[in-house]
């Protein structure tokens, strides 16, 4: 290819041109005065015109007008029949949204068909291309040879694109063969086949590769396809590989169907399906480790009659594969797995739900999981109604066939499994006779059919159905409730609102009293039943700023508590089992839960909670996040802490977790970089979690990425570096998990 496309910088040099082709004949007055001809609809201009027949030949800053078409050049031999022209020497075609110069060029007038040697260009809406031949094969079309593309418009591109061959069409797409990308003249990647979107609409196409190297994986490479199947459907094909573990592969489908018109006869449904496969290479010692595969998969859908469906699947064949291999610290540290089906429907007060369920919930320490199944669960509920007065009704009823135990006994088949029928109706009185106090009492039955149970004699678990039955009453109040308003300030604008602020106490009780269910040990479920006689009390403040339009809660501060009026009997005897109180000492109390939320803006918000367990003197949990404005902004800032501890049994900290976190995004306009950062420190086990930063320099045309990881939590402490690029139109690759 010729420097011709380096000394040509966008439109400044074709504007240059059509400017010197425009003014010449002005610039001058020495020139000679252009001649002029017409011939079979065309107006030719030149220096110099000879008709000779049905062909003319003109010289010398010619310009012919055909249409809405004008072509320049030095010279231009055209055929009044046929409309068919061969221009040389700093050729120009001008069409009403499309200029393209050449040194040679032949194209007929009718059709702007034709072919084009060392031409230069703009496609909409920013491409510059330049080609050793470009054919015009129809107004949107073009097929170029040996070419070269970008969207800057230096005379040094930033960034371009070099390939064997290529396709363009116009505002859509240009396909590239032999392409290699590169950053000023510094080839970077080779791409046998590559597709560039000019639209705005999705384009089907390679997405730029990600490049990477860690200690413990080696060289890092992913490459990703999307693939526009329709305008309600689209699919992402991802390839890794990893020099040291092996390679991987997935797929992401998202689809969208039927019209929201029609929901009420089951047309709309949509969703997402993702599955990934990876396979690992022969080890030193030469054994293969299993391969590891993940499902993910959501869909929603509007079936007739006006029932919803919902699926959710979230399945991986190994736990520890995702916390090896996915590089989002909070996913990779959850570690349940689920797969769930709803469905649902809605006649005024009364809902009907069915839901088939297994979830896993992994605890690595032990190479265990707690297992919970449904299989099916079927729930009928009525909304509260008034039958006399404001006395209320509400019902619940379900059917559960359910099993729940860890997986190791499972496998032995030796979990607990029953199926229940349950119901639970309910009668409520609210009474708002005083503005300022607002109480409401409830009288609630619950009733449990078992077909199984415990024999009382053996405690083994047979086939003897058992019907259980309790009540309960419950007894709340809000209030008094007082408030003050405060005046402050002046408006800023004359004739606008004062600024006030708005202090509102609410105090508030709950009584609520269930006795002892009769024979328990009889039961078969997965959770305890345990009888009730407690009084719940707290004191909420609520503060509202409001300077025009609707006033804003702003600040939230509560703190609640509960009294066991039967303490041997409550929630708080479980803790006896540790023996650690004098004799004839009981859990009166409940620890104190109190919380903090501020919002003063849209800048910082801060949630505050904690638990103080005044036995032990002692908080049980803290917890704590502070956001200073969005991930988008110039300046973001996230801080989090969280404490958690068993209080109760001093010697053991299995559940116990104490860990703070923080994230930073910085933007840096004057140097055209964004700086991110992210820290996760485990306090209790005094050490460094996970750490990360990103460096985003904004090169004009192109914007370079580089990432550093280092994850502490793996087994074996890995340290990560990535680079990847982001043009314009084209996304990059990343990690599967990442979408």
């Amino acid at each position: 290819m010729k420097t011709r496309f380096d000394r040509l910088a966008g439109l400044l040099g074709l504007a240059g041109a059509l400017l010197f082709w425009a003014g010449a004949g002005r610039l001058s007055g020495q020139e000679p005065p252009l001649k002029e001809a017409t011939a079979s609809g065309s107006r030719i201009v030149a220096d110099h015109i000879v008709q000779n027949g049905e062909m003319v030949s003109a010289r010398g800053r010619v310009r012919v007008y055909y249409r809405d078409l004008i072509l320049m050049a030095d010279h231009v031999e055209l055929n009044t029949t046929t409309k068919d022209a061969m221009a040389e020497g700093r050729a120009s075609l001008n069409l009403p949204k499309e200029v393209i110069s050449a040194e040679v060029m032949t194209v007929n007038l009718d059709t702007a068909l034709g072919q084009l040697t060392d031409a230069f260009g703009l496609s909409p809406p920013s491409l510059i291309f330049s080609s050793e031949r470009l054919d015009r094969l129809s107004e949107d079309v073009y097929k170029l040879g040996k070419s070269r593309f970008t969207t800057c418009s230096q005379a040094v591109p930033r960034w371009n694109f070099t390939c064997a061959k290529a396709s363009l069409k116009k505002n859509d797409y240009v396909e590239m063969w032999g392409a290699t990308f590169s950053i000023k003249k510094i080839p970077v990647f080779y791409f046998p086949y590559i597709k560039y979107p000019l639209a705005q609409d999705r384009v089907s196409g390679f997405l730029f590769p990600q490049i990477g190297y860690s200690g413990v994986k080696g060289f890092s490479l992913s490459l990703s396809y999307y693939w526009a199947i329709a305008r309600n459907q689209d699919a992402t094909f991802t390839a890794d590989y990893y020099g040291a573990k092996g390679m991987g592969g997935g797929i992401e489908y998202r689809y969208l169907f039927g019209s929201p018109d029609k929901q009420g006869a089951g047309g709309l449904f949509g969703g997402e399906a993702r599955v990934y496969y990876f396979q690992f290479r022969t080890l030193e010692d030469g054994t293969t480790p299993e391969p590891a595969y993940l499902v993910r998969w959501n869909h929603n859908q509007v079936l007739p009659g006006g029932f919803i469906l919902t699926a959710a699947v979230n399945y991986q064949s190994s736990f520890n594969f995702l916390r090896e291999f996915d590089n989002s610290y909070k996913r990779a540290l959850v570690f349940n797995q689920s797969s769930q089906v709803y469905l649902s429907r809605t006649w005024g007060g009364l809902t009907f739900s069915a839901r088939a369920s297994n979830i896993e919930t992994s605890f690595q320490s032990i190479d265990n999981s707690i297992v919970s199944r449904s299989l099916p669960q079927i729930s009928l509920s009525l909304a509260r109604t008034k039958i006399l007065g404001k006395l209320g009704f509400s019902m619940s009823a379900a059917y559960n066939n359910w099993q729940y135990g860890w997986k190791s006994q499972f496998d032995t088949g030796t979990s607990l499994g029953n199926q229940t029928f349950m119901a639970n109706p309910v009668l409520s009185l609210p009474w708002t006779a005083l503005p300022w106090l607002t109480m409401n009492a409830s009288l609630a039955g619950s009733m449990n059919y078992s077909l199984s149970s415990k024999d009382p004699v053996t405690n083994a678990i047979v086939d003897v159905p058992y019907l259980a039955a309790n009540w309960s009453f419950e007894l709340s109040a809000i209030g008094p409730t007082f408030y003050k308003i405060y005046n402050f300030g002046k408006p800023k604008v004359q004739g606008e609102a004062q600024p006030r602020l708005k202090h509102i106490i609410e105090p508030y009780t709950l009584y609520h009293y269930e006795p002892a269910w009769a024979d328990p040990a009889r039961i078969v479920y997965m959770r305890a039943y345990r009888q009730a006689h407690e009084l719940t009390y707290g004191l909420t403040n609520r503060f509202f700023y409001k300077t025009t339009g609707a006033a804003s809660e702003v600040l939230t501060v509560g703190v609640s508590q509960s009294y066991y009026l039967t303490p041997y009997e409550s929630v708080a005897n479980q803790y006896l089992l540790f023996d650690w109180l004098p004799a004839g000492v009981s859990l009166r109390f409940s620890e104190i839960n109190s919380y903090v939320r501020f919002f003063p803006g849209t800048k910082i918000n801060l949630d505050y909670a904690n638990s103080y367990n005044t036995y032990k003197s002692a908080f049980s949990l803290n917890r704590l996040s502070v956001n200073y404005g969005l991930p988008s902004d110039d300046l973001f800032v996230r801080l989090s802490w969280y404490m958690s501890r068993y209080v109760w049994y001093d010697s053991s900290s299995f559940w116990d977790r104490h860990q703070v976190g923080a994230g930073v995004g910085l933007k840096l306009p004057s140097l055209n970089l964004d700086a991110l950062g992210e820290i996760d420190y485990n306090i209790q086990e005094n050490r460094l979690l996970y750490l990360a930063g990103t460096i985003i320099y904004h090169y004009q045309c192109v914007d370079l990425r580089l990432e550093g990881r280092m994850f502490y939590y793996r087994d074996v402490p890995e340290f990560q570096v990535r680079f990847s690029f982001d043009l314009s139109g084209i996304g990059k690759s990343g990690d599967f998990w990442d979408k």
